[in-house]
């Protein structure tokens, strides 16, 4: 029998002689651009060698302080023992560790300090927010023709300066009718380009809304947060070309993907989207649980007209 001690799970235990690999610098790569990922989709996006290896070494970077384990997953870790994956954010030394070898500007702040100030509502949504990229470039891998485009490089590349400049770039203003000005955050914008068409037909662009069934769906009071009103705003987002303005690009859709497991919810929204009076077919909804056990690029979608779409369309 092994007398070896098991590491604390949240505590940690210096481990010395450890130096940090390329692969290493992959997986803090990951963590940072997801806000938090757990250990199995971190393997998938790793794709290749084995997953008790890069558990293993998930173990090495948390007990050497280039990852965290946020506290927030105590509670939901010792519930079910031995079922949940391990959840990793990003730790100090590895924001210095990405600046140092990669050279590039340094993910401002104390991580430490952010990841201990995580509460259960931001947890929950940042993974979900996550699983559904997780599928999108694991999908993307799939299909020889198509590459993700990063949020990361569509600021690089077609953001304007102003909007480079700006503190919080994903956010913006816009007037709707008989509402007045509203924010509008997407949960995560990305894109798909694709190889086999024009060169002026070939990116498609998305706004992401991660919804976990905690939102009404629609309220007499337009005042007061409901999906509805994200609709609204999306819509005079488009009615007024503020997406070529902030974003400079020509296109988008908004995929909404609710965790809730009842195809209600999809119809309600759809229904929602049913009484704009602009563009409906800009918006697809699809449930959770489809969007992570099946190629998402495959999947159908239903649209605002309540018709069934493919991203590949």
């Amino acid at each position: 029998m092994s007398t070896a001690r098991r590491r604390p799970r949240f505590k940690r235990v210096p481990i010395c002689n450890f130096h940090l690999t390329y692969r290493d610098l992959q997986i803090i790569e990951h963590v940072e651009r997801h806000r938090l990922l757990n250990s199995e989709q971190i393997v998938a996006l790793l794709g290749e060698g084995s997953p008790q290896h890069v558990r293993r070494r998930l173990q090495l970077l948390f007990h050497n302080r280039y990852l965290d384990r946020p506290a927030v997953q105590i509670a939901d870790f010792y519930r079910t023992p031995g079922t949940l994956p391990m959840v990793y954010g990003l730790g100090n030394k590895g924001a210095d560790a990405l600046a140092d070898h990669l050279g590039r500007p340094r993910s401002t702040g104390d991580w430490a300090s952010k990841n201990r100030s995580i509460r259960s509502t931001f947890f929950h949504h940042t993974l979900m927010v996550s699983s559904i990229m997780v599928a999108f470039e694991f999908s993307c891998r799939k299909h020889s023709n198509v590459r993700l485009i990063p949020w990361e490089e569509i600021l690089e590349t077609t953001c304007p300066e102003q909007t480079r400049r700006k503190k919080h770039p994903l956010t913006w203003q816009v007037r709707v009718p008989e509402v007045g000005s509203l924010g509008v955050t997407p949960d995560r914008v990305f894109g798909l380009q694709f190889s086999d068409r024009p060169s002026d037909r070939n990116c498609s662009y998305f706004f992401l809304e991660a919804d976990r069934a905690s939102m009404p769906i629609i309220r007499k009071d337009l005042r007061s947060t409901s999906i509805f009103r994200k609709l609204l705003a999306y819509q005079a987002t488009a009615t007024q070309k503020l997406h070529s303005e902030l974003f400079g690009i020509n296109n988008f859709r908004v995929l909404t993907v609710t965790r809730s497991p009842k195809q209600e919810r999809v119809e309600s929204m759809v229904e929602a989207a049913q009484k704009l009076s602009g563009p409906q077919g800009v918006f697809l909804f699809a449930d959770d649980e489809s969007v992570r056990t099946r190629d998402v690029l495959d999947l159908t979608w239903k649209n605002g007209r309540g018709e069934f779409v493919s991203l590949l369309d």
